[in-house]
């Protein structure tokens, strides 16, 4: 699903549903890091007042938390 993700956006199916998408699978795979670069394009992308602007904060603190907790050796 990856692949298929950076495929579209590669191909010039930029677009803000897109990178969500590919950042949820990125998260799901456990690629972290790839994925809290993506959330914080999205946090660009979508305007303060939109309402997965608060979704999308919240998921990039669980994301660094998640990344902290691999660093110390905790399971997640």
């Amino acid at each position: 699903a990856i692949k298929n993700w950076q495929t579209v956006i590669d191909y010039g199916g930029d677009d803000e549903y897109l990178h969500l998408n590919f950042a949820r699978a990125l998260a799901e795979s456990g690629r972290y890091k790839e994925a809290l670069a993506e959330y914080n394009l999205l946090q660009e992308l979508f305007p303060n007042d939109h309402e997965l602007h608060k979704v999308i904060q919240k998921t990039i603190n669980n994301i660094q938390k998640n990344i902290m907790e691999l660093q110390n050796g905790q399971k997640i």
